[in-house]
């Protein structure tokens, strides 16, 4: 299946879900916000949601500092 994540172009297997792309991504930080046809995808749906061929994927980590 082909997705886009972050404005680039990437191939997924069928059935992959959040959590799954997260972990192919290397993405770990508990601050992190995942939108999805530009709609965001509560934590709690990381584990169920599965991507769709031609979802727009936006994953954004939020980092403190001063």
């Amino acid at each position: 299946m082909n997705i886009t994540v972050n404005g680039k172009p990437s191939k997924i297997e069928p059935e992959t879900s959040i959590v799954i792309l997260l972990n192919q991504y290397n993405i770990k930080s508990p601050m992190t916000i995942v939108e999805i046809n530009e709609t965001v995808v509560p934590k709690e749906q990381w584990m169920t949601h599965t991507l769709e061929d031609g979802d727009n994927v936006e994953i954004i980590q939020l980092m403190g500092g001063g």
